[in-house]
């Protein structure tokens, strides 16, 4: 992954497959927690 995003062939916000809101921070883990659905989880913090 280091080498794919080192040499421009793919960008690293490419990876997140999830966004969620503090107040969703339960979804947010049990999200990050299943591998065969998320990538990356974002959890916004404002």
């Amino acid at each position: 992954m280091i080498n794919l995003l080192s040499s421009g062939k793919t960008c690293a916000a490419d990876l997140i497959t999830h966004h969620y809101k503090l107040e969703e921070i339960n979804e947010a883990f049990k999200t990050a927690r299943d591998r065969t659905r998320a990538i990356k989880v974002i959890l916004d913090m404002e």
